[in-house]
């Protein structure tokens, strides 16, 4: 595999920034947006870790970090068409129904305030509905506030629902957690849009791209089977989140490769000290120093990777936050990764050439 054919030099990326493309979508991942205040604190101080990671990581990352980077963001989405913003938007873990409801109606204050005029386009994420209160928070306000800024007609009943940007681009957003959402209706809506261009936003991983292997479906085969055939056969790239990486992984199937591309927001870091490492080598190898999580499924997921690795053609996977943007011109779509608050790219690389 001849990785400089799908990377693209520092000096290439920064010429093709100086050219605008046909339409140029940002890529946002988790973001854990999370203020002290809408916390139960007893009842959260019942729930392990979760109380470190609120009180030492998301709410001081929220203070400190996010002004800085919403304003790389709204400074970069002047120049796109839409932005999508692939789960856990808010850290969830209220702890009652009134805290909750709270917290999501301070989350989309918190967007409103960035004055976005293009679609922000959401997938559910699982931190959007956990904890008490957090499913009726989320049918009662973040399905409103979805459809109001994603630019819908009608109120969104599920957070499986479709958006056409332009002619050209069609983005589905899947919520697997919903027994009614299945391969089956996902293709439909796929069908539905004469798009050339087709994304499914979905909030864990398809394909496994650590050593956690928390992908979708992977204690159902029938339904992951059915997941990658309608992706493959729609051409659809994978727009995911979830692990708190950058990764991009190509993966044969019968019916044609599956693209995705993993972004995270989560801003614990807005600049580098040193330039990240990124590991272009998908098997086994991806559990070295990892061997002591979680002995008692490291089994299964040794096979996952395993079975995995015979179809993988193309891995790049590094610890970034940051943003990412996909500029989008006919049958050309090159992706740029930042990091932070950054406004030069850390990588970029040509999607176009890997369905070549």
């Amino acid at each position: 595999m001849n990785i400089r054919h799908y990377i693209i030099s520092a000096s290439a990326a920064v010429a093709f920034l100086s050219a605008p493309a046909a339409d140029r979508l940002m890529l946002l991942g988790d973001m854990h947006l999370d203020r002290i205040g809408n916390h139960d604190m007893e009842w959260l101080a019942t729930k392990g870790d979760n109380l470190r990671q609120v009180t030492r990581e998301y709410t001081v990352w929220t203070r400190d970090n996010f002004p800085s980077f919403a304003k790389t963001v709204c400074d970069a989405a002047q120049h796109c068409s839409a932005v999508i913003q692939l789960g856990d938007l808010s850290e969830g873990l209220a702890g009652n129904q009134a805290k909750a409801h709270e917290m999501a109606n301070d989350t989309f204050l918190t967007i409103d305030s960035l004055g976005l005029n293009i679609p922000f386009i959401m997938t559910k994420g699982n931190h959007d509905i956990t904890g008490p209160g957090a499913k009726e928070a989320f049918r009662n306000v973040y399905l409103p506030a979805m459809s109001r800024l994603s630019q819908q007609n009608d109120t969104l009943k599920s957070a499986t629902y479709s958006k056409t940007i332009g002619s050209d681009i069609q983005i589905v957003c899947y919520d697997p957690w919903d027994n009614k959402s299945t391969p089956a209706l996902l293709d439909s809506l796929f069908r539905s849009s004469p798009a050339r261009h087709k994304f499914i936003a979905i909030h864990e991983p398809v394909i496994p791209v650590n050593y956690r292997c928390w992908h979708v479906y992977r204690k159902d085969d029938k339904l992951r089977s059915q997941l990658l055939e309608t992706i493959a056969r729609n051409k659809a790239i994978v727009l995911c989140a979830h692990l708190h990486k950058y990764s991009v992984v190509k993966r044969r199937t019968p019916y044609g490769p599956i693209i995705q591309i993993m972004v995270n927001s989560v801003i614990s870091k807005p600049t580098r000290d040193s330039d990240p490492t990124i590991t272009a080598d998908y098997g086994l190898s991806i559990f070295d120093g990892y061997e002591s999580w979680d002995p008692a499924s490291e089994a299964q997921r040794r096979q996952w990777i395993e079975e995995e690795t015979q179809h993988v053609d193309f891995y790049r996977y590094a610890d970034i936050n940051g943003y990412a943007t996909l500029d989008i011109d006919n049958d050309s779509l090159i992706l740029r990764y930042f990091y932070g608050s950054e406004t030069a790219p850390v990588e970029t690389v040509n999607i176009s050439n890997l369905y070549q």
